[in-house]
């Protein structure tokens, strides 16, 4: 399907049975390797971590596994067990961090991106180059009733609550003036061509050396892009060592139908609809699809294969997971329970086998 062999590096599993669609898309996309993201950060999918611990033990060298840190989704997190989380999930071999704290949904609740309670863990991370997965923004629409698309109306129409645009925008580039040297990708191309924000997004590029973007749809940004088509074509040839490819799957019926429109709007001149949107084709050049289907993950962003997990801290980490459960708020405790014991139980069954 896709000229050069592919990377897939935003991918969401959250039950056993994601793991099957997403095999199904990888073999369709005739992936080399690809990057599950852990759904941790919800209190109803605590058990997210272990999830994606499986899904690695069971693709050993095929599946990166990036682990989401446990908080609270209000007020300020604890910086002493921010940092513990990463130093824990680093030590057991996942290969890197998933944060959403910068989805307005999630941020309108917490403090700002930027405040110290994160500075250790950002300082760790910096310090030992563990890659960091962000999700930051959302689409300039979803904070105005008459153009938000329909599928985002019900869950993603922010109020005078929600901190605008612009002000997430900022709190994210705060984070990289205090850690400059963090190896961070920021999904959705940090939704710049959006707001058409040229400027910044090559301003990140140059003063971050391990700055990126991830050219995950939102499908918006194919049109977005399409209003200077020249300048973020030639944006996106520059930089392509700075890009990667990703899908944002997420299990059963959201899997194979993504990749062809990918191809077409990285490969070709197409215009397409996908969903509510009018996407534009790209027609990249070889050197530039390389770059984002496969290098600048694996040699820029990694540096090497996926790590193998660790079982020592296993049965401590399920503790602590059971206690967090036990505390967590408005949530199915039993369901999350349940799904923690599963998920232990196919590591073990992984571990022997």
């Amino acid at each position: 399907m896709f000229k050069f062999p592919i990377i897939d590096s935003h991918i969401h599993m959250y039950t056993e049975e994601d793991l099957a669609a997403i095999e199904n898309a990888a073999e369709k996309g005739r992936y080399r390797a690809y990057t599950l993201l852990s759904s941790s950060f919800m209190p109803q999918t605590a058990p997210g971590n272990l999830s994606v611990m499986w899904a690695k033990m069971k693709h050993a060298g095929q599946v990166y596994g990036y682990a989401s840190l446990h908080a609270e989704l209000h007020g300020k997190p604890n910086a002493e067990d921010l940092l513990a989380q990463v130093k824990l999930y680093h030590k057991m071999g996942f290969d890197g961090i998933k944060m959403i704290d910068g989805k307005p949904s999630i941020r309108k609740d917490r403090v700002p991106l930027d405040d110290p309670c994160y500075d250790p863990m950002f300082t760790y991370l910096e310090e030992n180059q563990i890659p960091v997965l962000y999700h930051s923004n959302d689409p300039i629409e979803f904070w105005n009733i008459d153009l938000i698309p329909d599928w985002a109306r019900e869950a993603f129409l922010y109020g005078k609550d929600v901190p605008s645009k612009d002000q997430i925008t900022r709190e994210t580039v705060g984070i990289l003036k205090k850690h400059p040297g963090l190896n961070i990708t920021i999904a959705h191309l940090f939704f710049l061509p959006n707001t058409g924000e040229y400027e910044l997004a090559c301003e990140l590029m140059e003063k971050y050396p391990n700055f990126f973007m991830d050219f995950t749809p939102g499908w918006e940004m194919f049109g977005d892009m399409h209003r200077c088509p020249e300048k973020w074509r030639n944006y996106v040839i520059k930089y392509s060592e700075r890009l990667t490819y990703g899908t944002d799957i997420n299990g059963v019926g959201t899997n194979v139908e993504r990749l062809s429109p990918l191809q077409k709007l990285f490969e070709t001149e197409e215009e397409l609809t996908v969903g509510e949107y009018r996407c534009y084709g790209l027609k990249l050049d070889d050197a530039t699809l390389k770059n984002i289907y496969l290098d600048t993950y694996r040699y820029r962003i990694q540096k090497k294969e996926p790590l193998p997990m660790n079982m020592e801290d296993l049965n401590s980490y399920v503790d602590a997971l059971e206690k967090r459960i036990s505390v967590y708020k408005d949530i199915d405790r039993s369901r999350a329970l349940s799904d923690m014991r599963k998920f232990k139980n196919l590591i073990m069954e992984a571990a022997e086998g």
